[in-house]
């Protein structure tokens, strides 16, 4: 059984800081260093797998998280415990 970790974007856009909301929802530690490298490392290393990750892109902000989503669907390519789908919403 998977864990899934759903994400909305509309969510992430009512935080200043794409960290801080990527922390809360996902519930990484307090020790997050809140930053890409920091990111990859709780994804492959501190979540528990098997874990599928669902972003929901149900806003216009896209660019802004363009590098977040690589971590995801790197970690996704790299790991057959991790999986990632990229879901849009109109």
């Amino acid at each position: 059984m998977s864990n899934v970790m759903e994400l909305r974007q509309s969510e992430g856009d009512r935080y200043e800081n794409i960290h801080e909301w990527l922390q809360q929802s996902l519930e990484l530690p307090e020790w997050y260093g809140r930053n890409l490298d920091a990111l990859w490392d709780c994804v492959t290393g501190h979540l528990p797998f098997p874990l599928k990750i669902i972003w929901i892109a149900d806003s216009e902000h896209g660019e802004r998280y363009s590098a977040v989503i690589e971590v995801f669907e790197d970690a996704a390519d790299q790991y057959d415990e991790i999986s990632f789908d990229y879901v849009t919403e109109e």
